[in-house]
């Protein structure tokens, strides 16, 4: 990824000199973070608001109190909810070319969400952390148990634990 983003910031740069205009450094994450003033209306999302930021490899649970201002309450320990679906998604043989978590809503439309229960991490912590790396592990086990590696099967579904 970092590539792919180096890519991005090289040819913004190339096109900003080339038609003699600055180039506007934006922040990933607050970007996402504002879009729901953008999408909602300034009226409608007003400061200070909470946001939930799920992106590729980023989980962030922050207080918005406004442009600049933010406090992170959670973010991701080790893995983000985005690898755990892309690595789902791999070992279960489906095509992640859109992403795995939409691979695997696409699939579970069509299991039993009883099927499986999964472990939720870290309902004893006091905190707003996130951590999906026991969920991988867990998936992975049932994988090899149940299917004997990666192969796609329509009756493999999840619970919501990643709620």
């Amino acid at each position: 990824l970092s590539m792919c983003l180096r890519v991005g910031v090289v040819a913004a740069q190339d096109m900003c000199a080339a038609h003699g205009l600055p180039i506007v450094p934006v922040h990933h994450m607050e970007a996402h973070a504002l879009v729901a003033r953008l999408a909602g209306g300034t009226h409608a999302v007003r400061f200070p608001f909470l946001a939930l930021l799920v992106s590729g490899g980023h989980n962030q649970l922050i207080l918005a109190r406004g442009i600049g201002n933010y406090t992170i309450l959670g973010s991701t320990l080790d893995d983000a909810l985005g690898e755990a679906y892309d690595k789902t998604a791999r070992l279960l043989g489906l095509n992640v070319g859109g992403g795995g978590g939409p691979a695997l809503e696409a699939l579970a439309l069509k299991g039993d969400p009883k099927s499986y229960g999964f472990p939720v991490a870290m309902r004893q912590r006091k905190n707003c952390d996130f951590s999906y790396a026991g969920l991988k592990t867990a998936v992975r086990m049932a994988i090899e148990k149940d299917l004997g590696g990666g192969q796609e099967n329509s009756q493999f579904s999840f619970t919501p634990s990643a709620a």
